[in-house]
């Protein structure tokens, strides 16, 4: 179970390694304490603060490096709710507990979800904007309801006498902000919570994103027992050494270049931690210099560096859709890039002069792009673009059960990429 648990979070353990992980002290003492089983001991945690401070690489931290491997071991079901349809989490919060089961099942002894999943394990496409045989009952709000209550009870059934375990549901933004107008469907979402809290005390919750949800629904994350709240910092300049030390950016120079213009924004500082080591020559004044948008510039430079352009394009244009697949890039990737190869239009590069540069190296020498039946010429490349995913902090690669990883975007990143590479 605990080598289950591991793999389920092997891709969120490599990332946040000692090298590229910055501890944030006070913030991990706020979850640590959701650990403890005290019968006046918090159960959850609202995490919020602006995009780009590190609320998920914490919670990434702690699942992989907390949860999963220390004694007691603690099974965790992280959900992305910015990979999830909006729409459905607020109309029927309790997918969500479908979602956790899933994930759960994986990790605690003698699956104790299974009757639950093998009678509503259809629902969970829902989440996913994917048609499937449960969606017959969509136009029945009264079985819809019976549903949600029966899966509610199932679940709730199934973790008694379990051992702890941790909900965290990460990337809220786009239900906070659809709860702006109405808050009554977040308001039940959050219940939902609360029931099973108050039916199987032994759960534990994080919900992280930028809005303080506290504003939104008041009534139950202000004055509720068991409930703390957290807003995630941004480095103070000795942090911005600290961690520009462990990618090896010693020089004070640079250092101080970097802890001026990144305003101690942790995203911003990583990427100049990329930028950096890729470009080792670059010095503190050229560091300072730069006059454009902070995102546009580092990701551009980074990109930059990137000699095969089929795996450079397909990172420039992943803000796209929501979550780049393989099959996005299989069926609407590829043949534009095969299209591109042959002469008939060329792509547009974030970096101005990486432009003209490569229409002259494009007109002399055209890219390999694989042809639409050479799957294994497909799959080598794919991986390829994984890797390169995962070697920088604006972009990375997250696994899901059974499937190929997913290229997910940093959302900070995306909504100030998509406009430009649309246009």
């Amino acid at each position: 179970l605990r080598i289950s648990a591991r793999a389920m979070c092997a891709t969120e353990y490599y990332q946040t390694r000692d090298a590229r992980y910055q501890p944030r002290r006070s913030v991990q003492d706020d979850l640590a304490r959701l650990l403890e089983q005290g019968p006046d001991d918090p159960w959850l945690l609202q995490l919020h603060g602006r995009g780009g401070t590190g609320k998920t690489t914490l919670l990434n931290w702690f699942i992989s490096r907390r949860c999963v491997v220390h004694e007691p071991m603690v099974a965790c079901a992280r959900i992305d709710c910015d990979m999830l349809d909006p729409v459905a989490l607020l109309e029927r919060p309790w997918l969500l507990l479908i979602e956790a089961a899933e994930q759960l099942n994986q990790q605690l002894a003698s699956g104790p979800f299974r009757d639950l999943l093998r009678s509503f394990g259809d629902h969970r496409g829902r989440l996913r904007r994917v048609p499937g045989a449960a969606d017959a009952a969509e136009g029945d709000r009264r079985r819809v309801e019976h549903i949600g209550g029966q899966v509610e009870i199932g679940f709730c059934r199934a973790l008694a006498g379990s051992p702890p375990v941790l909900l965290a549901l990460d990337a809220l933004d786009e239900i906070a902000t659809r709860s702006r107008v109405a808050t009554e469907p977040l308001s039940r979402l959050v219940d939902l919570l609360f029931r099973v809290h108050s039916s199987v005390n032994i759960v534990r919750v994080v919900l992280a994103g930028r809005e303080d949800l506290e504003q939104l629904v008041p009534e139950l994350l202000t004055q509720s027992a068991g409930v703390i709240h957290a807003e995630m910092p941004g480095f103070e300049d000795i942090e911005v050494a600290d961690y520009l030390s462990r990618r090896r950016v010693t020089s004070r120079e640079k250092v101080q270049a970097v802890v001026n213009k990144s305003h101690g924004l942790p995203i911003v500082v990583a990427l100049y931690a990329d930028l950096i080591d890729g470009n080792p020559s670059l010095t503190g004044p050229d560091i300072e210099e730069n006059t454009e948008p902070q995102l546009e510039y580092l990701i551009s430079r980074i990109l930059t560096r990137i000699t095969n352009p089929v795996i450079r394009w397909s990172l420039s244009y992943s803000v796209v859709p929501s979550v780049l697949n393989i099959e996005f890039f299989r069926e609407v990737m590829l043949p534009l890039w095969r299209g591109a190869a042959r002469g008939e239009f060329v792509v547009d590069e974030l970096d101005p002069d990486l432009q003209s540069r490569s229409t002259a190296i494009l007109a002399k020498e055209r890219p390999a792009v694989p042809s639409s039946d050479d799957n294994e010429a497909i799959g080598r490349l794919w991986k390829d673009i994984v890797a390169k995913a995962n070697a920088s902090e604006w972009i990375s690669a997250r696994s899901a059960a059974g499937q190929e990883d997913v290229i997910v975007v940093h959302p900070e990143v995306r909504a100030r990429l998509r406009a430009r590479v649309r246009g």
